[in-house]
């Protein structure tokens, strides 16, 4: 797991490096991706007492919520179509996996050992989804932070995979976990940003669409290509 400090309700670790090669992975059963409880605004960027902000946050949250439910539903099938289409470009075999869905406030609370899965299980949830004015920003930025995790269901205790990463907002230089956001998806004030839900809700699907092949690069480049390992064992 990453660790470090965070830069904001979703923080960013500082800075981390993958790890080496375990073993090889050619095929991954894939669970659903269950979507967002909630999409947040946050901004710190307020010459506000704390407690004034934390009230305007909460009440522009719940308003940017409502704005943004259709777009927040969908996410979770989109970020699964697209983790499948991924997937399979960089070489990987895809079983679609069945599983109860978890809590929507724990979204990594599955039991990994109660799944029929002969291969490599690939869970994988929103932690943070939002748009985010950090103290060090002007500006509204999308905020997208995953949770992969890439598990043998005999040996749950000890993950191949367990990353985070990061589009927009908690973006960080260019390490492997860090996808900034285009300086299209940026908002001066919140009016601006429910102003162009459209263009909000674009900006989110293209970092389900970075995420997504972020995660999909980083099995290969950590576990090798799935069809040299498949031609080599014949």
């Amino acid at each position: 797991m990453l660790s470090g400090c965070a830069s904001s309700p979703g923080g960013a670790p500082a800075e981390a490096a993958p790890a080496e090669p375990v073993r090889t992975v050619q095929q991954v059963a894939l669970l659903p991706v269950l979507s967002p409880a909630g999409l947040y605004s946050g901004n710190r960027n307020l010459a506000l007492p704390h407690w004034v902000t934390a009230i305007d946050n909460r009440l522009k949250t719940q308003s940017f919520s409502s704005a943004m439910e259709q777009t927040r539903q969908a996410m979770g099938p989109e970020m699964r179509r697209v983790l499948v289409n991924e997937l399979t470009a960089q070489g990987y075999e895809v079983e679609m996996l069945d599983a109860p869905a978890p809590p929507a406030d724990d979204p990594s609370a599955i039991d990994y050992t109660t799944l029929p899965a002969s291969k490599p299980i690939l869970h994988v949830w929103f932690e943070y989804v939002g748009m985010y004015s950090s103290a060090f920003s002007a500006n509204y930025l999308p905020q997208v932070n995953v949770s992969a995790y890439l598990v043998d269901a005999k040996a749950v205790d000890d993950p191949l995979l367990h990353e985070t990463y990061y589009y927009g907002a908690d973006a960080r230089g260019e390490q492997y976990w860090s996808l900034p956001s285009a300086p299209k998806y940026r908002y001066a004030t919140f009016d601006a940003m429910i102003a162009n839900r459209e263009e909000v809700a674009e900006g989110f699907q293209v970092g389900v669409g970075a995420v997504a092949q972020r995660i999909a690069r980083e099995l290969r480049s950590r576990f090798g290509d799935p069809k040299a390992a498949t031609t080599a064992s014949r």
